[in-house]
């Protein structure tokens, strides 16, 4: 029964953005004057559609993905408000509309995150400082506001939580804002705690100040902390291609379906729905970026298609463009097999 729950919270969480992320391509192609054929949640068969305004609206039998079907969007069309006869521009438009929705989304569930937080809002200024402490002995002092840690930006807490997982080495090096100077603290050696899954992090010693909250610093520090989640999934993305980062620490729908359930839990026990909306902002953000990278059948790569577009002030071939777009969608749904099985391995404990 909770195996259960845990799936139908998931399929809800995933519906929810991918039903935002079409609704964005929908919105933008109505502002366009762009022909809509039809707006589907899901796939295969229908199990509920009507029709209005000439767009078929559907909800499919399978809760996988979606999409929005428009005149001259993968063929050319004669009818003279199909995607292909619009201005460039307006079909970029179109195009980028999906992931930023799911930015904007991100950033709606981020403000309530902070909103709710009954600590306060957070900030980079360090408190809590005792004698015995490696921070204290390493020139450390209470009031310096953090600026980097062994080169990465801390504008936000997830920022710090993140610089010291990212840190590779046995020590590190923070930066400090301290009566307006920028102070350097070297070669700080911090203990190592492990997080699962081959993922370790440095463990600190002092803590930093959160502030009572208003309107105004809820909303600046949601601005904020989205801007530090997209900074961690580039970061990510850079750290695996680099090798930095190992495969393993990648998680797929089985992955991400089991944090979900783990989350939604957690809720169903502690009336506490903080973790589900913290994982459910996470992955918004996360479609958002990931959509919007230069790669083949991705959104992106359709958008980098249309700057050449713009640059050349005439379009590529489409057959061209259709087969780019297809070899990228073929290693997409490899890495999607070899993600689904690192995630089953890791949930079986191998």
């Amino acid at each position: 029964m909770e195996l259960a729950l845990n799936i139908l919270v998931a399929l809800l969480v995933f519906g929810l953005l991918i039903f935002v992320h079409e609704f964005g391509h929908f919105l933008a192609a109505r502002w366009a004057g762009i022909t809509i054929y039809d707006f589907s949640l899901g796939m295969g068969p229908p199990v509920f559609k009507w029709k209005r305004r000439g767009t078929q609206y559907s909800l499919r039998l399978f809760p996988i993905g979606g999409y929005v079907k428009m005149a001259g969007e993968d063929e050319i069309s004669e009818d003279e408000n199909a995607f292909n006869k619009k201005p460039w521009h307006k079909r970029f438009i179109v195009i980028a509309a999906g992931a930023v929705m799911n930015l904007v989304l991100g950033l709606a569930l981020m403000t309530v995150y902070v909103g709710t937080n009954p600590i306060g809002v957070p900030t980079t200024r360090v408190v809590l400082l005792d004698e015995s402490d490696i921070s204290r002995k390493a020139g450390m002092k209470a009031g310096d506001e953090l600026v980097r840690i062994d080169g990465y930006r801390v504008r936000t807490e997830l920022d710090l939580q993140f610089s010291l997982m990212r840190s590779k080495g046995e020590t590190v090096d923070i930066d400090v804002l301290r009566d307006g100077k920028t102070v350097k603290l070297g070669g700080i050696e911090y203990p190592r705690e492990s997080l699962g899954d081959g993922v370790s992090a440095l463990k600190i010693d002092f803590k930093i100040l959160a502030v009572k909250k208003n309107p105004l610093n809820v909303l600046v520090y949601s601005f904020k902390n989205t801007g530090s989640v997209v900074k961690v999934v580039w970061f990510s993305l850079i750290d695996l291609v680099t090798g930095r980062a190992g495969f393993n620490q990648i998680s797929g729908p089985v992955g991400t379906t089991q944090a979900i359930g783990n989350a939604a839990g957690a809720a169903a026990k502690n009336l506490d729905f903080t973790p589900l909306l913290f994982i459910t902002l996470l992955i918004t953000i996360n479609l958002g970026v990931f959509n919007l990278l230069p790669l083949p059948a991705l959104d992106g790569g359709r958008l980098l298609f249309l700057l050449i577009e713009g640059v050349r002030r005439k379009p590529l071939a489409p057959e061209k463009e259709g087969i780019v777009h297809f070899i990228g969608f073929a290693l997409l749904i490899l890495l999607l097999i070899a993600v689904t099985f690192n995630d089953i391995m890791r949930l079986f404990g191998r």
